[in-house]
């Protein structure tokens, strides 16, 4: 609805692809057109084509608008080599598989998220689940188990906390086998292979955590968070995100400081 009410400001539009079309049954309009329909007719068009029109898009070119959330803060414009440097640097860094699965938890204008996870994602063959609603976070993590997983400081407290009431809530024998299987944990080396398998597995699959192979921040846990979750098993790394571009008025001027 949105792109319709502009779509006469936006001469450069050519169409607009509706990917859910839940109660749009009796709706037509020659500018748009469906997912199916989109997919069909690129499987007609000839591969000579569609690789002349991937050589022609230039490093420079506009290719995503990040929109924060907060009215406050600016939004930035990334070109397609900095977009496609930036995955390299991500894949490098993080090493994704193809079948990988991930849950999107952050906003896609958060660069985190965007880069980071789900165009890093879709370079490596990684499957990207995306919530059902904005407070089903913590049954989409248990449902899906994810095998990589990029969010803020904020989940990973909200998380131990869930834990840390679990347990306080267990019986005698499982609150020591849990402070038990922690702290051997922590001691890292062999003694931490047999409480991980055996106690703190169980402890990571009721948060979603079971299959949780690397996670990363855009910024550093306090270290009682970052120790908590090294004795859980998951590797934690932190990633550098580039900073806003300065602000300009065409948004070309932005797209070029940040190239550069």
């Amino acid at each position: 609805d949105k792109a319709l009410e502009v779509r006469g400001d936006c001469p450069a539009l050519r169409r607009i692809v509706i990917f859910d079309m839940k109660g749009l049954r009796d709706f037509a309009d020659a500018d748009c057109e469906d997912f199916a329909g989109f997919l069909a007719r690129g499987a007609q068009s000839p591969a000579a084509g569609w690789q002349a029109d991937i050589a022609a898009i230039a490093a420079d070119d506009r290719a995503v608008l990040l929109i924060p959330t907060d009215p406050g803060e600016r939004v930035q414009t990334l070109t397609h080599g900095a977009v496609l440097r930036a995955v390299a640097e991500a894949r490098a860094v993080l090493q994704p598989r193809p079948g990988d699965e991930r849950v999107a938890l952050l906003p896609l204008s958060d660069r985190l998220e965007r880069i980071h996870g789900l165009y890093c994602g879709l370079d490596a063959g990684a499957v990207s689940n995306f919530l059902e609603q904005s407070d089903t976070a913590l049954e989409n993590l248990q449902e899906v188990q994810p095998t990589l997983l990029g969010t803020d400081a904020a989940l990973w407290h909200m998380l131990r906390s869930r834990i840390e009431s679990a347990v306080a809530g267990a019986t005698p024998v499982q609150r020591w086998l849990y402070r038990r299987g922690i702290g051997a944990a922590r001691r890292g080396g062999i003694a931490a292979m047999l409480p991980r398998g055996l106690v703190l597995h169980q402890v990571r699959r009721e948060p979603g955590l079971a299959r949780l192979r690397l996670a990363w921040l855009d910024a550093p846990p306090p270290p009682e968070a970052a120790a908590w979750i090294a004795a859980l098993g998951i590797t934690l790394r932190q990633i550098a995100t580039e900073p806003a571009p300065p602000a300009a008025a065409d948004p070309a001027v932005g797209a070029m400081a940040l190239e550069a």
